[in-house]
């Protein structure tokens, strides 16, 4: 059975780098696949989570945990993004009393 999102490390040195690596392959996948599958619609999250699956069960290891788990974070941004979620926490967080304010607006109002 593929796991929907491979084994997270821990919270060790060796761990915070298999993170940092997830993040350097979350942002050249975004980049590399703009072009032809978009960026932030469910078309290109349905794609990546798919991809990081079959890399997660055919390549496996370490590596193949690192190369996975940049594609699912990338794919779960790509989700969240189509969906406006992220829009909804925007305006939530202005609705709070300017959690989500951008600086620019936040100093302006003093």
């Amino acid at each position: 059975m593929v796991k929907l999102t491979p084994k997270m490390p821990e919270a060790t040195p060796g761990g915070m780098i298999d993170v940092a690596g997830m993040v350097a392959v979350k942002t050249l996948t975004e980049a590399m696949t703009a072009p032809y599958l978009g960026n932030n619609t469910i078309n290109s999250a349905v794609v990546k989570v798919i991809a990081a699956m079959a890399i997660d069960k055919y390549v496996g290891g370490k590596y193949g945990r690192i190369l996975a788990g940049g594609m699912v974070f990338d794919g779960a941004e790509d989700a969240i993004s189509a969906l406006g979620i992220t829009g909804m926490a925007g305006s939530l967080g202005t609705s709070l009393g300017g959690l989500g304010r951008g600086t620019q607006e936040a100093a302006d109002a003093w």
